[in-house]
């Protein structure tokens, strides 16, 4: 049987539309798994580490001269090892991030976060806020393809005729975990509770499913439509992991297209809390 080490992730606007990729995720022979920057016609971007502060707003500007521009490149990616090692690459920019062979601490636009045999539990792992979804490119039909279409969508604060964007949000389950995950054709689900509403009730939310057979994770899948603040017709935020903690400063690892203003939404949703900051 082969082994599947990639899936193309795309979405579907509407029903009877072509879908349009969004992202791959690939394995890494056992060392974790990558995630492609959205599939955007454009090939560029800006990479950048973004710093929190526990119980402190998040800071609304970054220093662009501080990001790393990426143009005319589709291989950049977010590579998350095993150990927890998470670090931006490209191939045309040569090393963004390193580790100090002595302490072991990340350089550039490298962190740890948590490793993947307790991968982060408050909320998604990864997630990418998409919109003007005909620049990106269309998906094509492939048996490693997974299309979330109008009836897989999360809706908040909004309906089909006002939302004007997509997140897709990216769980990853502990390794060699065994979720219970349901087959239906070539549909493969999870229902699991996870985003707390009045306590003690959760919001249960219906994954879609893909296995990386040599790295033993499952990884769960869903999009939200929400209504955002746009300052471009089309683009990208995406929303990497973090090092830091509830009583612990820290920083996360983002990436946008184009260089306007980030997006935030009238209600931000656990998969947007990333991206509730003005990029300058």
């Amino acid at each position: 049987m082969k082994t599947i080490s990639e899936w193309t992730i795309a979405i579907r606007p509407t029903n009877g539309a072509r879908p349009r990729k969004i992202t791959r995720i690939t394995g890494l022979g056992g060392d974790g798994f990558s995630v492609a920057m959205p599939c955007h016609r454009a090939r560029a971007g800006y990479l950048f580490s973004h710093p929190v502060i526990p119980g402190a707003g998040r800071a609304r500007f970054v220093a662009w001269q501080s990001s790393v521009p990426f143009v005319r490149d589709n291989s950049v990616t977010l590579k998350y090892h095993a150990d927890g090692f998470a670090e931006f690459s490209a191939a045309k920019l040569g090393n963004l991030a390193s580790r100090d062979l002595v302490s072991g601490e990340a350089k550039g636009l490298g962190l740890f976060s948590a490793p993947l045999v307790r991968p982060p539990v408050m909320g998604a792992t990864l997630a990418m806020l998409v919109y003007g979804l005909d620049q990106f490119e269309l998906a094509d039909e492939q048996q490693q393809l997974v299309v979330l279409g109008p009836t897989d969508f999360y809706y908040r604060n909004c309906l089909p005729q006002n939302a004007n964007s997509w997140t897709l949000a990216i769980y990853v389950f502990p390794r060699n975990s065994a979720p219970p995950i349901r087959i239906e054709g070539n549909r493969l689900t999870l229902a699991i509770a996870l985003e707390p509403l009045n306590p003690p009730m959760s919001s249960v939310l219906e994954l879609r499913t893909v296995f990386l057979a040599e790295e033993r994770i499952t990884i769960g899948l869903c999009v939200h439509r929400s209504i955002q603040k746009l300052q471009s017709a089309s683009g990208w935020v995406f929303n990497g992991p973090g090092e830091y903690t509830t009583e612990r400063r820290g920083h996360v690892l983002m990436g946008i297209y184009p260089q306007t203003e980030i997006p935030w939404g009238e209600a931000d949703s656990p998969q947007q809390k990333l991206s509730t900051a003005k990029a300058k």
